[in-house]
Protein backbone atom coordinates (compact mmCIF):
# COMPACT_ATOMS: atom_id res chain seq x y z
CA UNK A 1 0.00 0.00 0.00
CA UNK A 2 2.92 2.42 0.51
CA UNK A 3 3.36 3.32 -3.05
CA UNK A 4 4.47 6.54 -4.95
CA UNK A 5 1.11 6.94 -7.09
CA UNK A 6 -1.93 7.91 -5.15
CA UNK A 7 -4.32 5.12 -4.15
CA UNK A 8 -7.96 5.47 -5.90
CA UNK A 9 -11.34 3.56 -5.58
CA UNK A 10 -11.72 1.73 -2.39
CA UNK A 11 -8.05 0.74 -1.56
CA UNK A 12 -7.95 5.20 -0.82
CA UNK A 13 -11.04 4.78 1.00
CA UNK A 14 -9.39 2.36 2.99
CA UNK A 15 -6.26 3.58 3.62
CA UNK A 16 -7.87 6.68 4.72
CA UNK A 17 -10.35 4.61 7.08
CA UNK A 18 -7.22 2.43 8.38
CA UNK A 19 -5.62 5.61 9.76
CA UNK A 20 -8.19 6.94 11.29
CA UNK A 21 -8.72 3.89 13.20
CA UNK A 22 -5.27 3.83 14.44
CA UNK A 23 -5.94 8.06 15.31
CA UNK A 24 -8.80 7.05 17.44
CA UNK A 25 -7.56 4.54 18.94
CA UNK A 26 -6.16 4.80 22.89
CA UNK A 27 -2.13 4.92 22.80
CA UNK A 28 -1.88 1.72 24.56
CA UNK A 29 -4.40 -0.63 22.38
CA UNK A 30 -2.49 0.74 19.30
CA UNK A 31 0.41 -2.13 19.52
CA UNK A 32 -2.28 -4.53 20.66
CA UNK A 33 -4.90 -3.69 17.84
CA UNK A 34 -1.75 -3.87 15.22
CA UNK A 35 -0.46 -7.41 16.59
CA UNK A 36 -4.24 -8.58 16.37
CA UNK A 37 -4.42 -7.43 12.34
CA UNK A 38 -0.91 -9.27 11.27
CA UNK A 39 -2.01 -12.31 13.38
CA UNK A 40 -5.25 -12.68 10.73
CA UNK A 41 -4.08 -11.08 7.93
CA UNK A 42 -1.43 -13.99 8.73
CA UNK A 43 -4.59 -16.14 8.94
CA UNK A 44 -6.17 -14.86 6.17
CA UNK A 45 -3.65 -15.61 3.54
CA UNK A 46 -1.98 -18.50 4.78
CA UNK A 47 -1.90 -20.90 1.83
CA UNK A 48 -3.79 -23.32 4.57
CA UNK A 49 -6.98 -20.75 4.46
CA UNK A 50 -6.66 -18.75 1.57
CA UNK A 51 -8.60 -21.21 -0.48
CA UNK A 52 -11.29 -21.03 2.11
CA UNK A 53 -11.92 -17.00 1.50
CA UNK A 54 -11.43 -17.21 -1.85
CA UNK A 55 -14.40 -20.23 -2.24
CA UNK A 56 -16.77 -18.42 -0.05
CA UNK A 57 -15.93 -14.75 -2.16
CA UNK A 58 -17.03 -16.90 -5.23
CA UNK A 59 -20.22 -18.42 -3.97
CA UNK A 60 -23.37 -16.42 -5.13
CA UNK A 61 -24.83 -13.48 -2.96
CA UNK A 62 -24.08 -10.44 -1.24
CA UNK A 63 -20.67 -9.80 -1.36
CA UNK A 64 -21.31 -7.38 2.02
CA UNK A 65 -23.03 -10.41 3.71
CA UNK A 66 -19.91 -12.55 2.20
CA UNK A 67 -17.09 -10.75 3.89
CA UNK A 68 -18.84 -10.02 7.23
CA UNK A 69 -19.37 -13.94 7.52
CA UNK A 70 -15.84 -14.66 6.52
CA UNK A 71 -14.79 -12.08 9.04
CA UNK A 72 -16.76 -13.65 11.76
CA UNK A 73 -14.83 -17.18 10.46
CA UNK A 74 -11.49 -15.34 10.97
CA UNK A 75 -12.01 -13.48 14.04
CA UNK A 76 -13.74 -16.91 15.59
CA UNK A 77 -10.26 -18.59 14.70
CA UNK A 78 -8.65 -15.96 16.17
CA UNK A 79 -10.43 -15.85 19.61
CA UNK A 80 -10.08 -19.85 19.48
CA UNK A 81 -6.44 -19.59 18.99
CA UNK A 82 -5.76 -17.44 21.36
CA UNK A 83 -8.15 -18.82 24.10
CA UNK A 84 -10.43 -16.09 24.17
CA UNK A 85 -8.39 -13.53 24.88
CA UNK A 86 -8.45 -10.76 22.34
CA UNK A 87 -10.45 -8.49 24.36
CA UNK A 88 -13.55 -6.03 22.39
CA UNK A 89 -11.19 -2.36 22.36
CA UNK A 90 -8.80 -4.40 20.43
CA UNK A 91 -10.95 -6.92 18.58
CA UNK A 92 -13.72 -4.33 17.29
CA UNK A 93 -10.87 -2.34 15.91
CA UNK A 94 -8.53 -5.28 14.16
CA UNK A 95 -11.48 -6.26 13.10
CA UNK A 96 -12.66 -3.92 10.87
CA UNK A 97 -8.85 -3.12 9.57
CA UNK A 98 -9.15 -6.58 8.59
CA UNK A 99 -12.26 -6.21 6.74
CA UNK A 100 -10.88 -3.12 4.50
CA UNK A 101 -7.97 -5.39 3.59
CA UNK A 102 -9.92 -8.50 2.62
CA UNK A 103 -12.15 -5.56 0.73
CA UNK A 104 -9.17 -3.72 -0.76
CA UNK A 105 -8.23 -7.98 -2.11
CA UNK A 106 -11.97 -7.69 -3.80
CA UNK A 107 -11.12 -4.62 -5.43
CA UNK A 108 -7.46 -5.55 -6.25
CA UNK A 109 -8.81 -8.81 -7.93
CA UNK A 110 -11.24 -7.42 -10.11
CA UNK A 111 -14.40 -7.60 -7.68
CA UNK A 112 -16.99 -5.24 -7.09
CA UNK A 113 -15.90 -3.25 -4.11
CA UNK A 114 -17.11 0.48 -3.74
CA UNK A 115 -17.42 2.41 0.59
CA UNK A 116 -21.11 1.26 0.36
CA UNK A 117 -20.58 -2.21 0.42
CA UNK A 118 -17.80 -1.74 2.64
CA UNK A 119 -20.28 0.15 4.89
CA UNK A 120 -22.84 -2.50 4.83
CA UNK A 121 -20.36 -5.48 5.36
CA UNK A 122 -18.99 -3.54 8.35
CA UNK A 123 -22.42 -3.10 9.88
CA UNK A 124 -23.30 -6.55 9.72
CA UNK A 125 -19.65 -7.34 11.29
CA UNK A 126 -20.40 -4.98 14.22
CA UNK A 127 -23.50 -6.55 14.90
CA UNK A 128 -22.22 -10.53 14.48
CA UNK A 129 -19.09 -9.21 16.66
CA UNK A 130 -21.75 -7.37 19.42
CA UNK A 131 -23.68 -10.94 19.68
CA UNK A 132 -20.33 -12.61 19.78
CA UNK A 133 -19.25 -10.43 22.81
CA UNK A 134 -22.71 -10.51 24.71
CA UNK A 135 -22.42 -14.54 24.07
CA UNK A 136 -18.84 -14.51 25.47
CA UNK A 137 -19.85 -12.36 28.53
CA UNK A 138 -22.72 -14.60 29.13
CA UNK A 139 -20.24 -17.86 29.15
CA UNK A 140 -17.48 -16.20 31.49
CA UNK A 141 -20.17 -14.76 33.92
CA UNK A 142 -21.05 -18.13 34.36
CA UNK A 143 -17.58 -19.97 33.84
CA UNK A 144 -16.57 -17.45 36.71
CA UNK A 145 -14.06 -15.49 34.43
CA UNK A 146 -11.85 -12.78 35.55
CA UNK A 147 -13.52 -9.46 35.75
CA UNK A 148 -10.47 -7.74 33.15
CA UNK A 149 -11.93 -10.08 31.07
CA UNK A 150 -15.31 -9.39 30.87
CA UNK A 151 -16.48 -6.64 28.96
CA UNK A 152 -18.73 -4.10 30.84
CA UNK A 153 -19.89 -1.74 27.89
CA UNK A 154 -21.15 -1.80 24.30
CA UNK A 155 -18.43 -3.46 21.97
CA UNK A 156 -18.82 -0.63 19.17
CA UNK A 157 -19.23 2.04 22.35
CA UNK A 158 -15.66 0.10 23.50
CA UNK A 159 -14.11 1.22 20.11
CA UNK A 160 -14.68 4.56 20.62
CA UNK A 161 -17.19 4.13 17.56
CA UNK A 162 -14.43 2.83 15.57
CA UNK A 163 -16.73 0.55 13.35
CA UNK A 164 -18.21 3.49 12.05
CA UNK A 165 -17.95 3.69 7.90
CA UNK A 166 -16.41 6.46 6.23
CA UNK A 167 -18.89 8.27 3.99
CA UNK A 168 -18.80 7.53 0.21
CA UNK A 169 -17.11 11.08 -1.26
Amino acid sequence: MANDKKATGFTGTGEQYIAAVYEKLPTQDKESVQRAVIAGLKLMFSPQTHKYMLDSLNKEGDIAEKLSNGMMQLITILLQKTKGNIPPNVMIPAAAIMLVNACEYVEKTGGEMDTAIFSEALKMLNGSISIKVKEAQQGQGEAGAPEAAQPTAQPAAQAGGLMSAPVAA
